[in-house]
């Protein structure tokens, strides 16, 4: 049997690094629901703007891409079965991700390299490695 769950990820703009924190969403006694914490996950900071990260969901993985600095960014799964984090390969490129989607078990992660051109790279899920191509398009969609 395949469990539904509600994973949720939320901002603390107090911090200077725009801290995401994943909660998941827990039935009460009472029928009601809450958000809960999931202690074991590090948290998910970002690096240029709470924008700067994109997630994808596939299976009971939660993939998750974001820029950590001006040259590294984190590419990681969660595991929403045992809320267990697994570093992914490095992203060939550095890049702010703004969005992430999947197609036929490859992840097309979009976003800009450090030059504000467009980029996307692709993940495969089943190799768990990076493609060996990225690609740039240029300023005006050419």
């Amino acid at each position: 049997m395949h469990e539904h769950c509600l994973y949720v990820f939320l901002v603390n703009e107090d911090e200077p690094d725009f801290r995401r924190h994943l909660y998941i969403l827990c039935p009460k006694a009472n029928g009601e629901h809450r958000l809960v914490l999931i202690r074991s996950l590090p948290d998910m900071p970002t690096y240029i703007s709470q924008t700067a990260m994109g997630y994808v969901a596939m299976g009971s993985r939660v993939y998750v891409f974001s820029r950590s600095n001006k040259h590294h960014m984190i590419t990681l799964s969660i595991d929403c079965g045992s809320h267990t984090v697994q570093p992914l390969p490095d992203v060939p490129v550095p890049m702010s991700p703004r969005m992430a989607d999947i197609i036929k078990g490859r992840i097309y992660v979009i976003g800009y390299d450090n030059g504000w051109e467009r980029v996307m790279v692709v993940f495969n899920t089943e190799t768990q490695m990076w493609e060996p191509r990225m690609i740039k398009t240029r300023r005006g969609g050419n």
